[in-house]
């Protein structure tokens, strides 16, 4: 968590040139305390100036001629899908009322939490190739419950943690440390359910189902630029805030890993 302590409507300033909708003032909020983790003023204040500075540049990187990775045609609609959704963050905490503002807070509050328990996750198995994995296969079965009937999705959803235990150990990581994670995994699956329960978070399951929509090839660019986004966000060295200069890096660690842990795992082609 960075030392300095800024102010809403600092970043207000940075994004709109003027305030003139209601932003909570720092004196509005009070530390919270969840799961063990303690969210602090300055956590949301540092969270919402990480995005603000993170985001704009890394959209012009990812629409431009630098990164080749999809067509033009992709990297222009992710880049604009992304824009969009960034938008209704910013307007949920700035051009709506208090209470809006409010809940855009407590969605933070929740996704910070996500990230500490996602860093511990990190520390306990020291291989960050299977973090990947493991992260990967836990967004594909809450992105499969989440495509359930309603009535099904909360079963579905209380399963995933038992698969990623049975995931784990097929990887090969030993009893002791499979339950750690797996209560890890656990925490974070509060967390995301609290950020669902938010209007924000609502809202951010709707994007999720609008990606879908789009072509394979930019569906698909929109959840490894988000995943390259988050990778940074547990990447980064502690007490710093994300910025743009550290997503090319954790773009380009990301892919490695995953390549890493295909080869490890594609049966031999050589015969002997």
């Amino acid at each position: 968590m960075i030392a300095t302590r800024i102010v809403v409507p600092a970043v207000a300033m940075a994004l709109l040139g003027s305030v003139t909708h209601w932003a909570p003032a720092q004196d509005d909020l009070q530390p919270t305390t969840e799961l063990g983790v303690t969210v602090t003023p300055d956590h949301i204040f540092d969270a919402i100036q990480e995005t603000t500075d993170f985001w704009p540049p890394v959209r012009a990187y990812v629409k431009g001629e630098k990164f080749q990775v999809a067509t033009p045609a992709s990297r222009e609609a992710t880049a604009a899908f992304l824009k969009q959704a960034h938008s209704f963050l910013h307007d949920q905490l700035f051009e709506k009322d208090e209470a809006t503002a409010m809940d855009l807070i407590d969605y933070l509050s929740w996704r910070i939490r996500k990230f500490v328990f996602l860093r511990r996750i990190r520390q306990s198995l020291q291989n960050d190739s299977l973090l990947v994995l493991s992260k990967d296969d836990w967004e594909q079965l809450r992105r499969d419950a989440n495509e359930l009937p309603a009535e099904r999705q909360d079963v579905a959803r209380a399963a995933i943690p038992t698969e990623m235990s049975r995931r784990m150990v097929a990887a090969g990581v030993e009893g002791p440390k499979v339950e750690e994670v797996v209560e890890l995994w656990r925490r974070i699956a509060v967390c995301e359910q609290h950020m669902s329960d938010t209007e924000t978070g609502q809202g951010m399951l709707e994007f999720e189902q609008q990606a879908k929509e789009f072509d394979r090839a930019t569906a698909s660019l929109i959840r490894d630029v988000v995943s390259a986004a988050e990778w940074t966000l547990i990447a980064k060295p502690t007490g710093t805030l994300a910025s743009y200069g550290d997503f090319q890096p954790a773009w380009d660690s990301l892919q490695k890993l995953r390549a890493a842990h295909t080869a490890a795992t594609q049966p031999s082609t050589l015969t002997e």
